[in-house]
């Protein structure tokens, strides 16, 4: 008897290892440190039970995923566009929000994050992984994704702030009004609130001298774009926008998010029948299904035009300064109650 209940231990660690592989080849994304150590002393154990064959090609398989998930995301960080231009007078990402022009810079900022965007599966958006520092590997192209666009907004803010005169602040600012602009032209609304953002950061939108400076044309057409990002009402102009977009485009993912959120937490996974039995709700799993399609659904058309070197690796990463250091330099650049004659 003891022997057929070791016997029968054995067979379901086997069909349990099956099990296992299959998950990690389908949903590899729901490994985390934790599980990975489970499964490994899981392995330990098979080795005990004279399990060895399985266990080695176990381990090999979970070292091998291992590896693969490292490399993938070792790879965002260096977006491999398809056609390349170099421009080899540039050395830095500073030099090249100041030096190319708005159109060009524009279309090599939508290729970069529309590369990101392209690149999130869907299983990266169940749970409200994104949310959670237990789960955020799960969710990495959209981390990536949220993550640029606060690293672009703070970069804006450092580089008007890095301007040491109200004309050079006054011709940054309507450069990223402009660049602005553009994105909206694209259809790409991910990194055009990343702008809008920057602009309205209280370091930036202090700098009445410097914005009275600016073209009042272009001041009132950057009111349109904040008008259309403006988050009040669930961003019902942003919403009502893309009813009307043409592909491509690059959607705002913020506000899916959101909807998401809203929708795991107020809708329960199980309901329970007549019986008081607990029920899958597939309801709710049907509107997740749904608010997922619709927002990868701009995946399908790409983006045409060619991606710059070393444009695009730069791209990749933004220097700034810290909010707190941002606004202390404000302070600089335009005191409280400062004398307008000295502001130069």
């Amino acid at each position: 008897e003891l022997f057929n209940d070791a016997k029968r231990a054995s067979q379901i660690k086997l069909r349990v290892a099956v099990v296992v592989k299959y998950w990690l080849d389908t949903q590899f994304y729901d490994f985390d440190e934790d599980l990975i150590q489970s499964l490994q002393e899981f392995c330990g154990r098979m080795y005990s039970d004279g399990l060895t064959d399985m266990a080695k090609r176990l381990q090999e398989h979970i070292t091998s995923k291992e590896t693969e998930r490292n490399q993938r995301q070792e790879s965002l960080v260096s977006i491999p566009p398809t056609d390349l231009v170099c421009l080899n007078s540039l050395h830095s990402v500073a030099q090249i929000f100041e030096e190319i022009s708005v159109e060009e810079l524009s279309c090599q900022l939508t290729l970069a994050d529309y590369k990101i965007y392209q690149s999130i599966q869907a299983q990266e958006l169940l749970n409200t992984a994104w949310n959670s520092d237990k789960l955020k590997h799960q969710s990495p192209h959209v981390t990536l994704l949220l993550g640029r666009l606060n690293n672009i907004s703070n970069f804006i803010c450092s580089l008007i702030l890095w301007q040491t005169t109200k004309t050079s602040r006054a011709n940054m600012v309507s450069k990223f009004i402009q660049l602005a602009l553009h994105l909206r032209k694209l259809n790409n609304f991910h990194t055009l609130m990343g702008v809008v953002v920057a602009l309205n950061r209280s370091s930036i939108s202090r700098l009445r001298h410097t914005f009275a400076a600016c073209d009042s044309k272009l001041i009132n057409q950057f009111k349109t774009l904040e008008s259309l990002m403006d988050p009040s009402g669930s961003f019902k102009n942003y919403r009502k926008a893309m009813q009307t977009t043409k592909l491509p485009a690059l959607p705002y993912i913020g506000v899916s998010l959101t909807d998401l959120t809203f929708m795991e937490d107020g809708n329960p996974d199980t309901i329970e029948d007549a019986t008081g039995k607990q029920l899958i709700n597939f309801t709710k799993r049907g509107m997740v299904y749904e608010l997922i399609q619709k927002l990868l659904d701009y995946q399908n058309t790409p983006y045409s035009f060619p991606a710059f070197e070393p444009v695009q690796t730069l791209l990749t990463e933004f220097p700034f300064d810290e909010e707190k250091q941002q606004f202390a330099l404000s302070l600089v650049r335009e005191p409280r109650n400062a004398d307008p004659k000295s502001i130069v």
